[in-house]
């Protein structure tokens, strides 16, 4: 509730992508205090003929478990916001584990990590993300084969084992490079 262009993109999106495509909205993080503004966000959608359902905060492990149950993630980023320029990757790490294929805005850090119909769906205006929503939905081979490109490329780029391998690249070159100069190469 508090990223107010983000949640105008998703509402409006919902609104449209479920008109031929029924499906089911979740929205996560609504707490005891938000509850009201989270029915009214959503009375909308509901208006439209969405099924939409809340959930509070709860543990990364449940989370994670949660997704498992969801078709689609998505991970909006607004151009307007300058939130947005330093938004955490948290969420896409939750969706990543849970092997849930991700509908992700085409802006800062996302288009060095998602590979558009690869490992993601990258889109830039309204009727992308409606579009990549509904084809997700309807079509679950596609949403397979994104999900397990997105599974394979955050065990290839973002797991431990992945950074650990960077790293020690890293620090092995600065090493040598520091023998280098004491022993004046």
């Amino acid at each position: 509730m508090k990223y107010r262009d983000e949640a105008a993109i998703v509402q409006r999106a919902m609104i449209d992508a479920a008109k031929p495509t029924p499906f089911t909205f979740r929205l996560y993080g609504v707490t005891p205090t938000t509850r009201d503004e989270a029915n009214a966000y959503l009375q909308p959608m509901r208006d439209a003929g969405l099924t939409c359902e809340t959930r509070e905060f709860m543990p990364n492990s449940e989370f994670v478990a949660s997704l498992n149950e969801v078709a689609v993630g998505l991970h909006v980023l607004a151009p307007t916001s300058h939130f947005a320029e330093g938004k955490s990757f948290g969420k896409v790490l939750a969706y990543l584990a849970a092997d849930v294929p991700i509908v992700a805005s085409d802006l800062h850090e996302n288009p060095y990590f998602f590979k558009h119909r690869l490992n993601g769906m990258l889109v830039k205006t309204h009727e992308q993300y409606v579009e990549a929503i509904r084809e997700l939905v309807r079509d679950g081979a596609l949403r397979d084969a994104i999900a397990d490109g997105g599974h394979t490329s955050f065990r290839d780029e973002l797991s431990i084992d992945a950074i650990a391998k960077r790293t020690d690249t890293l620090f092995r070159a600065l090493i040598a490079q520091k023998s280098a100069e004491r022993s004046g190469a």
